[in-house]
Order: structure tokens, then sequence, then C-alpha cells
């Protein structure tokens, strides 16, 4: 047999063979509101929840293994049918829905609990607002393991109302006014957490400023539900001032852990990374570690023209190490809003833009970094990649990092376009990163929101898909 062919009948075999096992599912195409909110609850013992919430009412679809509709259309049953849907968590075998209406003036938060046949488990009244309040703002923050989710509306600025309600035995742990000292909400904070047990940080910014960067810190606000004890935990920036962070709570190793950027100089140019992890009974032992970036993760990021770091860089949210260590994705993302005389058009999916305001959204490189609990850098590596779209809020740009048996697999669109090619670094447990093609979407006629899919086993992921109005429940299966 001629060797030439011999190895060109090899290669198209690996290639059939690694195209084959890649797969994607779609559902039909649903026909959504322009006022329409929707969420994927998740996948239950086969079947797959979509929550639709069009203002007047809510209801539900579900859908088989293969994403043949099941029950195409059924109206939560509710107090008032003018009823607001909060949220919705998934708790693996089962769901909760979030939602409020009024009462006699008062708001009413409440919670019903479904299982994948859409039949109501449980339901609890999580809060009664004991006054009447017309414009209340609920924002929510849920723990690492989907054990608490905390309810919060910071309306003061000053003091901050928080309701913690446990989701594995339905019922309010506690309700309470905090007031940390000298708290700003608005300027200061940068991110409030909520552990599966019911503690709270809330962790804010202090003297970020060139002229007072002795004295800049994050400023960490805890309170002990267990306990009901308050305290305050201060950690300085050692002359640096902040750029980003991500804070996560390691409920393992019970330690608050987060991973930055910092500037000196310059405010737009991140010139390294900062690790810190916090035991919250010991905090004054914590471990706060600055790092620059070397020169070639500079340059390979194509930045060697911003002298010593980057700019136009976010930090995204990490994956915590059994260790105590962390990875940090840290990626390139650039938002140019433009003007321009003619009538607002919009982007894919995107109503139109009355004001003839343009927004522009850059996604592009990520830059993944491994680090040690003791704060050292294990690998980083540089993963190329070149987004861009207009008035999307960038839902179809940047990535879904998913957990492998083998490692890390980062998951994008090449291009935000209804024929495109999905593509994912398969990153090892040592830094090494492979590109691999997934799958064409040309034939599927669908443009997936991968940035917020769901991870439903090592090899699949939940995923949504909009055209027109039109929408898709999409299930990615990759080897």
């Amino acid at each position: 047999m001629n060797r030439s062919f011999l190895i060109l009948s090899c290669f198209v075999f690996l290639v059939v063979n690694v195209l084959s096992a890649q797969k994607l599912i779609t559902s039909p195409e649903i026909n959504a509101r322009i006022d329409e909110a929707y969420s994927i609850a998740g996948e239950f013992s086969g079947t797959t929840v979509l929550v639709r919430d069009q203002q007047d009412e809510m209801f539900f679809q579900t859908f088989d293994s293969d994403l043949k509709p099941v029950i195409k259309n059924q109206q939560l049953e509710l107090e008032d049918k003018k009823a607001d849907l909060v949220t919705v968590i998934n708790k693996r075998d089962h769901f909760v829905a979030f939602y409020t209406y009024r009462k006699k003036g008062r708001l009413h938060l409440k919670a019903h609990s479904y299982n994948g046949a859409l039949e109501l488990i449980d339901s609890a009244t999580v809060f009664i607002y004991p006054k009447l309040i017309f414009n209340q703002t609920l924002l929510y923050q849920v723990s690492e393991n989907e054990q608490t989710i905390l309810f919060f509306d910071p309306r003061s600025n000053r003091d901050v109302e928080v309701i913690a309600f446990d989701l594995n035995a339905m019922e309010t742990r506690f309700n309470r006014t905090i007031r940390p000292a000298n708290l700003d909400y608005r300027r200061d904070v940068e991110q409030l957490l909520v552990t599966d047990e019911g503690h709270i940080f809330i962790v804010e910014i202090k003297n970020n400023r060139r002229v007072n960067r002795k004295n800049a810190r994050f400023s960490i606000y805890h309170y002990d539900p267990i306990q009901d004890r308050e305290q305050d935990i201060s950690i300085p920036f050692k002359t640096n001032l902040y750029y980003d962070s991500y804070f996560a709570f390691d409920e393992q190793n019970k330690r608050l852990i987060a991973g930055g950027l910092y500037v000196e100089k310059r405010y737009d140019l991140a010139v390294g990374t900062f690790y810190l992890s916090i035991d919250p009974e010991h905090p004054a032992g914590h471990t706060a570690v600055f790092t620059k970036f070397p020169e070639e993760v500079i340059s390979e990021a194509g930045q060697r023209k911003s002298k010593g770091g980057l700019t136009n860089v976010k930090v995204r949210k990490p994956v915590l190490r059994k260790d105590g260590g962390l990875i940090l994705p840290i990626e390139e993302y650039r938002v140019v809003t433009r003007y321009d005389n003619r009538p607002g058009r919009a982007g894919i999916n995107a109503p139109t833009i009355a004001d003839n305001r343009h927004v522009d959204f850059y996604v592009n490189d990520v830059i993944l970094l491994s680090i040690h609990p003791n704060g050292k850098t294990h690998w980083s590596t540089v993963l190329r990649k070149r987004q861009n779209s207009q008035n999307d809020d960038a839902r179809y740009s940047s990535f879904f990092l998913a957990t492998t048996r083998s490692g890390l697999d980062l998951i994008y669109n090449d291009v935000v376009d209804l024929e495109t090619t999905i593509y994912a670094y398969r990153i090892s447990s040592k830094g090494l990163a492979v590109r691999e093609s997934l799958l064409n979407t040309g034939d599927y006629d669908v443009l997936l929101n991968i940035r917020d899919a769901q991870q439903i086993s090592a090899k699949s992921i939940l995923l949504a898909s909009e055209k027109k109005r039109k929408i898709r429940v999409s299930k990615l299966i990759f080897e």
C-alpha cells in the first residue's frame, strides 16, 4: 500500500473519530415575546426544565434527554398573577423558584421547590416585609454548594438588610440589618459573599488612591450567624493599588480565597496578580502575595506596547483547587460606545437602540494562572481567541470553563455568528493547553450562549440559543 495514502487514511480516521465524539442536541424553536425573560433551570433525572417569565405570567417547559418537548406550557400556580420571578436555583435533583408578590401593600418573598416532573415538592414563605416598600431592590448571592441563598438590599447605602434562606431545609435561617463601620456601599463595596453555613462577607476597597496608597486596603466585614458575632478584617495592599478581583469561599478548607490584579502608577495598567487566603477564625495569619507579570506573559498576550503590564482586562470566576490554591482566569475585555446620525440598528438578537448608540464588545485572549496555597504561581498560559459583537451585552463572547476528569476545558465560540466553530482548549493539571475544534454550528442554525452555560456532567453542558426572539435549549456533549 502507498505510504502517503496510508498516512492520509489514518489522519482522516482520527479526525472523523474526534469529531464524532462531539455532539450537539437542540430543541425545536420556541417563540418568545419581546419582554420575556427565560432561564434554564437545569437537568433533573434526564428532564431539562426551561423557566419562562412573561411579566404577566410564569410557566415551565420540559424536554426529554434528546431535548424533545414533553410539557410545553405549565403555568406556575402562584398567589398573585402579578408575581415577579426573582431567580431559579438548581439543586441537582430538583430546583427552587423564588418569586415576590404584593398582598395588602406588603411585599411577600416565597420559594417553591419542584422536581423534573414539575411536581411541587415543598414551598415556604421566605420573608414578609413589615412595611410598605414600593421600590424594593432584591439582590442575591448563592453559596458555593447551593446550600444557602442570601437576599440583600443596600437601600440606605450605610446598612444592608439581609435574609439568609436554607435551600436544603427550605426555611429562613435569619434576617437582620447589618451595619459595617464606615460602610459606603455604592462607592466601596466590591463583592458580597455567603457561605453554606450562612456566614456573610462584605468586601470593600478603601483608600485606593495614589495620594493615600500607604493606607490602601481591603476592608472585609464578616458576620458569623452561628456565634452571632461580627468582625472587621483589614488586608493592606503593601503600597500597591487595586485593579480587579474575585473572592470565593473555599468550603473544603474553610478559607476566604481571592485572586486579582493590582497596579502601581497607572490605574489602567495591571502590572501583576495577587493571591489572598484568609482563615476567618484567625485572620491575622492570612496569606497575601503580590506577583508581577513575567515579560513573556505580557508579550504572549500581545501587549508589549503596554510597557510592563496589561490593559483592558477583567478577572473571571476562579476555579478553587482542592489544596486551597486556585485557577485564575484573566480575560481581555474592551467596550467601545459610539454614536451616529442614522436610526439605531440592533446586533444579533438585541433590541433596537433608539438613541443611535452602539456598544461594541471586544473579548479576546485569556491568561490562565494556577496559584499554589502559598501564593506562588505554579504555571501560566495564554489562550488565544478573538471575539467581537455589537449591542448584545457580549452574551455570545467570553468562555465557559468546564471541569473534567483530566483537567479543564475552556469552551468558546470562534466568532459571534450563526455559522461558527466551537473550540475548546484542553488544559492539563500541569498547564499544557491543546486547542481542539468541537463542531461547526452551521448545520444547527444556532448561536450558543456559551458564557452562561451550566455543566451537568463531566462531559456535557446545557446552554441556550436565541435568534430573532426564537429560543432553543441545547446540550453540548464532548469527550
